[in-house]
């Protein structure tokens, strides 16, 4: 699979679910911050919840939480549950031509260099925890602001749903 958003999205739901701790969230609130559908959202917590990261709450107060502490969860682990199968490095559309001597082995090179960067893009986002990333979004944020003061949770920010 490709490089896509998939893997920003799932770090701004667990970030977002970990600012706001046990109170948790709906995939509505998190669309809202993260300015995207809720069904997409939906999509993104699922890999989330079948990687044990996520659990959902059923009924009224529904929503979303973390499954564990912001510090026990790595952004590795939620790269791993939202990476899919494939290369990182977008790879030609079609063959190349195998009668020329670079062509006959440019995939082959390009798939090494796509491995190390795996290992070494997995390696750095073992060494940062959910936690980490919710405290430098908040830090981002009160910089943004000016130094102002930052709602103590998501829902008190985001006054507005976006639904399409």
């Amino acid at each position: 699979m490709a490089v896509t958003s998939v893997f920003a999205l799932a770090a701004h739901a667990v970030a977002l679910l970990a600012f706001n701790g046990e109170n948790g969230a709906t995939s509505a609130l998190i669309a809202s911050s993260a300015s995207t559908h809720p069904a997409r959202v939906r999509r993104v917590l699922g890999m989330l919840v079948r990687a044990g990261i996520v659990t959902g709450r059923e009924g009224a107060g529904g929503g979303y939480v973390l499954a564990k502490p912001p510090d026990e969860i790595t952004l590795a682990d939620v790269f791993i549950a939202t990476r899919g199968e494939g290369l990182l490095l977008p790879l030609h559309p079609r063959p190349p031509n195998e009668k020329c001597p670079i062509g006959a082995g440019i995939t082959a090179a390009l798939v090494a260099v796509d491995d190390a960067m795996d290992e070494a893009l997995r390696d750095v986002l073992a060494t940062r925890t959910v936690a980490w990333l919710t405290e430098q979004a908040v830090a981002a944020a009160m910089r943004v602001a000016g130094g102002g003061v930052v709602p103590r949770t998501s829902s008190d920010a985001v006054s507005t749903v976006t639904t399409d």
